[in-house]
């Protein structure tokens, strides 16, 4: 196993999610997942494939946050409004996980669309807003 310094681990203590450059202070969980799509080459008299060609990249995430009085992800502009117009019009936005002790971009998640929303509200529990987005591009600390 290759050797690290200590207190280099990222925590979700350290991390700083942005949405359009703002700082989400109650975000509780963010996942990402960047997939490359491949599509087999088959061809006749042989039961395999001859290989797997790429054809495409897809970047999703999901956002969860804790749900404040007054705070809606549409107030904040990441939830189109309630009617036709804005909903086709809505535009792109930028997602970034950034690390506050080095000040290190750890994903840079490019032309982001909320594509879900919904709200969780137990008797026990703290009330919050589960989002799902899809994104063209996904940069990590490296910049690419």
């Amino acid at each position: 196993m290759a050797s690290y310094q200590r207190g280099a681990i990222y925590t979700g203590a350290r991390c700083i999610f942005s949405l359009k450059g703002q700082k989400v202070g109650f975000a509780s969980q963010v996942n990402v997942e960047e997939q490359i799509q491949h599509e087999p080459i088959t061809v006749l008299d042989n039961v395999f494939a001859e290989e797997y060609a790429p054809v495409g990249v897809t970047v999703t995430f999901t956002a969860q946050f804790f749900r404040l009085v007054g705070a809606s992800l549409r107030k904040f502009g990441f939830w189109p409004a309630a009617d036709h117009v804005s909903v086709v019009t809505m535009g792109e936005l930028d997602a970034t996980l950034r690390d506050h002790v080095t000040q290190q971009t750890l994903a840079n998640i490019q032309r982001c669309r909320c594509q879900s929303r919904s709200l969780e509200v137990n008797a026990r529990g703290i009330a919050g807003t589960n989002t799902q987005w899809n994104a063209i591009k996904l940069l990590d600390e490296t910049g690419t």
